[in-house]
C-alpha cells in the first residue's frame, strides 16, 4: 500500500507535513523515501521515512505518528508492520497537488 492510495483519504496539510518532514531527511542525508503503517488511520497515517547514507548503504529510517508527526521511538517503528512500497520525494509532492486539486474540485 502507498499512500497515494489513500489520495481520497488525506489532508493537503497531512501531506505537506510529511513533505515537510521528507526535506528535513534531504537536508541531511540522501534521497528520502516514505513508506506507511498498515494499521493505522487512514487519514493519519503512521509513516517511516528512509534514506541512504553517503552512498554506504548504511540506510537511517525514522518513524512518524501520523496524527502529530512527531518521531516515534525506535522499539515502536521495529514493532510496526510497514507496507512494502516505498514512494519518493517527487512522488509525495505530486500527491500533494493532487489532493490539492481534489479538494477545490469538491469546493466548487
Amino acid at each position: 500500500m502507498k499512500l497515494s492510495s489513500l489520495v481520497d483519504r488525506v489532508s493537503e496539510a497531512f501531506v505537506r507535513r510529511v513533505l515537510e518532514q521528507m526535506f528535513r531527511m534531504k537536508r541531511e542525508f540522501d534521497e528520502p523515501h516514505v513508506r506507511i503503517a498498515l494499521h493505522s488511520s487512514e487519514e493519519t497515517p503512521d509513516y517511516e521515512i528512509m534514506s541512504v547514507v553517503d552512498d554506504e548503504w548504511v540506510m537511517i529510517k525514522i518513524g512518524f505518528r501520523g496524527k502529530t508527526h512527531r518521531e516515534m521511538p525506535d522499539d515502536a517503528r521495529m514493532r510496526t508492520m510497514w507496507s512494502e512500497n516505498y514512494m519518493t520525494l517527487a512522488e509525495i509532492a505530486e500527491l500533494r497537488q493532487v489532493v490539492r486539486q481534489k479538494k477545490a474540485g469538491r469546493s466548487r
